[in-house]
C-alpha cells in the first residue's frame, strides 16, 4: 500500500493520474489550509475514490494546534507501514512531520508547479530559521527539503523542461489540449487569474489582485483556489474545476473565441503554453523577490506586461 499527500487541487489531478499510470494500491492524504476552495478539492477527491482510501485533515491558523492534531491524527489513522509516500510539497514543514513519524521503505516526488523549473528557486537548498530548527530538534523532526530531494527514487513531472530533480519521469497533464474545430474567431474574452502572491499578507494581495483586474477593464475573474480574500465590483467566475480544465471546456463550448488569460507567475500561464486560441500575459508587479519566477516565465515565452502600464 503506498501513501500520497497532496495540498493543493493541482496536486491531487497530477496524483490520479500517478494512480492511474502505476495501477497499485494508493491511500490518498488531503491537506489544505483553511481558505482553499473545498469544492475543488472535493471534486477532484470523488475522481479518485473508486480506486482509493481518502484521508482529509483541515490546518487551521495555528500552528502549534496543527501539530497537536496532525499527531493525534497520524497515530490514530496511519498505523501501518508503507511501501511508498508521494508527494509535492517538499518544502513543507507538516509533510516534513509527517514523514518523520510514518514508516515507509520509498519516497517518491511530483511537481507542485514551476517551482519544480526554477534554478536556485524556492526548492534549492536554504538555511532554515532559528525558529524552523528548533521546531524540528524539539518534535524530532529528521526530514527536511535536502533530504526529500536526495531520497527520492522517481519524480514525476508535467514539464519536459529541466527539473530539481535529476530521475524524473514525463507525464501528460491533459490527454486532449485542442479547443475542437475552429469556427472563424469573432470573440475575445479576457480572464484574469487571482494568485495570493503574499501568502501571509491577504489584505496585500486582495488590494494588487483588484487593483489588476480594474485595470484590464471589460475582465472576467477566476479566483486561485487557496484565495482567502473576495474582490468586488468584478465578474467572478464560478467553478469546481481546475482553471486549466475549465479554460479547455470553455474552448470547445465557445469554437468563435480566444481567450486572453492574465495572471502574476501562475503555474497556469507554463501549463497552457502549446493551447491553441489562448494569449497568455504575466503581470509584473516590479517585486525583485519574485524576479526568477517572472524570468522563467518569460525564457518559456509567456509575454510579460508591467503592472503600470496597464
Amino acid at each position: 500500500m503506498n501513501l500520497i499527500v497532496c495540498y493543493t487541487p493541482l496536486q491531487l489531478m497530477i496524483a490520479s493520474k500517478i494512480i492511474n499510470l502505476t495501477n497499485e494500491k494508493y491511500e490518498v492524504f488531503v491537506l489544505t489550509e483553511s481558505g482553499t476552495s473545498k469544492d475543488k478539492v472535493d471534486y477532484y477527491l470523488k475522481r479518485m475514490k473508486k480506486k482509493s482510501n481518502i484521508h482529509y485533515f483541515n490546518l487551521g491558523k495555528n500552528r502549534i494546534s496543527n501539530i497537536f492534531r496532525l499527531s493525534l491524527y497520524i497515530k490514530r489513522v496511519f498505523k501501518k507501514k508503507f511501501d511508498a509516500i508521494f508527494l509535492a510539497s517538499i518544502d513543507n514543514s507538516y509533510y516534513h512531520y509527517l514523514l518523520s513519524r510514518l514508516c515507509y521503505d520509498r519516497i517518491f516526488t511530483f511537481d507542485d508547479g514551476i517551482a519544480n523549473i526554477i534554478e536556485n528557486g524556492p526548492y534549492e537548498s536554504k538555511k532554515d530559521s532559528l525558529v524552523l530548527n528548533l521546531f524540528r530538534f524539539f518534535l524530532f523532526v529528521r526530514v527536511t527539503l535536502e533530504y526529500i530531494k536526495e531520497n527520492s527514487s522517481l519524480h514525476y513531472t508535467i514539464y519536459k523542461d529541466k527539473n530539481i530533480f535529476a530521475k524524473t519521469y514525463y507525464i501528460r497533464l491533459f490527454d486532449e489540449i485542442g479547443g475542437g474545430e475552429v469556427i472563424d474567431v469573432n470573440r475575445k474574452v479576457k480572464i484574469f487569474l487571482g494568485q495570493p502572491i503574499y501568502e501571509h499578507d491577504a489584505e496585500k494581495s486582495k488590494e494588487i489582485n483588484q487593483r489588476v483586474v480594474m485595470k484590464l477593464e471589460d475582465c472576467k475573474y477566476y479566483p486561485h483556489p487557496r484565495d482567502s480574500f473576495f474582490l468586488t465590483d468584478v465578474d467572478v467566475i464560478e467553478s469546481q474545476l481546475i482553471f486549466e480544465e475549465y479554460l479547455l471546456v470553455a474552448l470547445k463550448e465557445n469554437r468563435d473565441t480566444e481567450f486572453e488569460i492574465y495572471s502574476f507567475f501562475s503555474t497556469v500561464l507554463v501549463n497552457l503554453r502549446s493551447v491553441e486560441r489562448v494569449k497568455l500575459y504575466s503581470v509584473d508587479v516590479n517585486d525583485a523577490y519574485f524576479s526568477k519566477y517572472y524570468n522563467k516565465i518569460k525564457a518559456m515565452g509567456v509575454d510579460i506586461i508591467d503592472i503600470e502600464s496597464l
